[in-house]
C-alpha cells in the first residue's frame, strides 16, 4: 500500500502461482481510491477512478490515454502477427489458410492441382516462374508450387533465398500425352520408357539436365542416329519455355531433357521429329484435333482425358512448395 502525492490511495497487487509450470506472476489490479471501474487489457486489469478523486483532471486523462494506447497496441500486434510474413512453416498444409497467397505457373497442371488442394488459400498465377520467385523474395506471395527440378534452377539463380518444405504436394511422375488416334505410338512409347529406365539412360539424362542446375545449364543433346529422309514423322508439341525440360538454346533450336527424350525415342522407332512450339493450352486443343501426335512437356495426368492417352511416367519429379528461407521453421 502506498499514497500518491495528491492524497489518493494507490494499491498494486501481484498474483503469483504455486507451480513453475503455470503462468508467471502478473499485475492483477491497479486501484486508485475507493470508487472505481475497470478496463481489461490482455493480462492486465486497470482500475481507474470514476468518482470524486484527489488527483487532477490531467492525471485522470493521462491514465485513460495510456490504457487506450495499450489496447490499440495489443490489437495492432495481433493483426500484424496474423497478416505479415513472420510465420514459420514446417508442412505444406499450414499454408491452406485465407491469409496466405500461393504462386503457381499459369494455365498448367500444377495450377489446377494447387487450386484443388489449397482451397482456403489465395492462388496467384504467374506467366513466368522467375517473376513469381521475385514476388516471393519481396514478400508479395508466401509460397510457390511447381516441379522440384525446375524450382531448383531458381534456387541456383538466387542462392540462400529459398527453401523447400519437406512434404511434397504431389509425387506422381510426369507423363506424355498421346493422341487417341495413335494407340500404336503409345505402345511403342511405353516400351521405350521401360527400356530407357532399365538401361540407365534415364539416370544419366536426369543427372545431366535436372539434378544439378549449373550442370544442366551447360548440357546439350548428344548426337543421335539420324533417320532416313523418307522416314515417317511424328509431330511433337512442347511449349519450349521451361528450363531444363524444353527451351531454346543459344543456336535458337529446341533443347533440354524433353527434347533429348523425344529424339532418342524417334531414333528408337526410326522416325523423324517435327516439333510444334505452342503454349500448353493450345497443344491440348491440337492433340484432340489430331494436328499433333504427342505432347512432351512435363505433364501431369488430367481428369479430362477425352481424346488422349497418357504414357507411363517418363520423368520423376515431385511437385513441391518453395518458401523464403527465413520462413522455414528450424
Amino acid at each position: 500500500m502506498g499514497s500518491d502525492p495528491m492524497g489518493g490511495n494507490l494499491l498494486i497487487t501481484f498474483r503469483g502461482t504455486p507451480s513453475i509450470r503455470q503462468r508467471a506472476p502478473r499485475i492483477s489490479v491497479l486501484r486508485i481510491s475507493e470508487y472505481h471501474s475497470s478496463i481489461a487489457v490482455r493480462n492486465y486489469t486497470v482500475w481507474y477512478n470514476t468518482g470524486v478523486m484527489n488527483i487532477s483532471f490531467k492525471t485522470r486523462i493521462a491514465i485513460i490515454a495510456v490504457s487506450a494506447i495499450t489496447v490499440c497496441a495489443a490489437l495492432i500486434c495481433t493483426i500484424v502477427a496474423l497478416t505479415n510474413g513472420s510465420a514459420r512453416f514446417t508442412r505444406t498444409y499450414e499454408l491452406n489458410r485465407w491469409k496466405y497467397t500461393i504462386g503457381v505457373s499459369a494455365d498448367c497442371d500444377s495450377e489446377r492441382l494447387t487450386r484443388a488442394i489449397y482451397r482456403d488459400a489465395r492462388i496467384r498465377p504467374f506467366d513466368s516462374l522467375d517473376a513469381a520467385a521475385k514476388q516471393l523474395m519481396a514478400g508479395k506471395i508466401d509460397a510457390l508450387v511447381y516441379d522440384e527440378h525446375v524450382l531448383r534452377l531458381l534456387m541456383w539463380r538466387y542462392p540462400d533465398r529459398f527453401a523447400f518444405l519437406p512434404d511434397p504436394v504431389d509425387t506422381d511422375p510426369s507423363v506424355i500425352a498421346v493422341s487417341a488416334e495413335r494407340k500404336d505410338l503409345l505402345l511403342k512409347l511405353n516400351a521405350f520408357i521401360a527400356k530407357y529406365r532399365a538401361s540407365g539412360v534415364y539416370d544419366d539424362m536426369f543427372l545431366r539436365w535436372c539434378h544439378d542446375p549449373e550442370r544442366g545449364a551447360k548440357s546439350s543433346v548428344p548426337a543421335l542416329p539420324s533417320p532416313p529422309e523418307n522416314a515417317p514423322a511424328i509431330r511433337v508439341g512442347t511449349d519450349c519455355d521451361e528450363e531444363p525440360n524444353s527451351f531454346l538454346g543459344e543456336d535458337g533450336e529446341p533443347t533440354g531433357f524433353d527434347i533429348e527424350f523425344t529424339r532418342r525415342f524417334a531414333a528408337e522407332i526410326g522416325a523423324r521429329v517435327e516439333f510444334v512450339l505452342k503454349p500448353e493450352a493450345e497443344l491440348y486443343a491440337d492433340i484432340r484435333a489430331g494436328a499433333i501426335d504427342m505432347i512432351v512437356d512435363n505433364l501431369d495426368r488430367r481428369p479430362d482425358a477425352r481424346g488422349i492417352f497418357y504414357s507411363d511416367g517418363y520423368l520423376d519429379s515431385d511437385i513441391v512448395m518453395m518458401i523464403r528461407a527465413e520462413d522455414l521453421a528450424q
